[in-house]
């Protein structure tokens, strides 16, 4: 099950930045005045029919741990979930990570 749920989020992520730069683009043609309204009413009708697929939001994207693909309390900066980073971290495997203590 999580294997599915890691490859899912991975297709997610690259149909995401496949698509970024073409949504922002028609989104600017659509809301700039300089192109006639008849063009603008065929970008925006084929953005929604054509462009179906781009429905993708970065907000739909899930960070998940590249070691066990647990998707709750993951790190971002080590993509990496609480409980693989302070098992490696114990272990010295994180360069520059010790335990504090004052």
């Amino acid at each position: 099950m999580l294997k599915y749920q890691y490859f899912k989020d991975k297709k997610k992520r690259n149909d995401f930045s496949r698509n970024e730069k073409l949504k922002i683009l028609f989104s600017y043609m659509i809301q700039n005045s300089l192109f006639s309204d008849l063009f603008r009413l065929k970008l925006y009708l084929y953005n929604i029919f054509k462009q179906g697929a781009i429905k993708i939001a970065r907000s739909r994207i899930k960070n998940r741990c590249t070691i066990t693909n647990r998707s709750k309390a993951t790190l971002s900066f080590f993509k990496l979930s609480r409980i693989e980073f302070r098992n490696r971290a114990s272990k010295g495997l994180i360069s520059h990570i010790r335990k504090a203590s004052w």
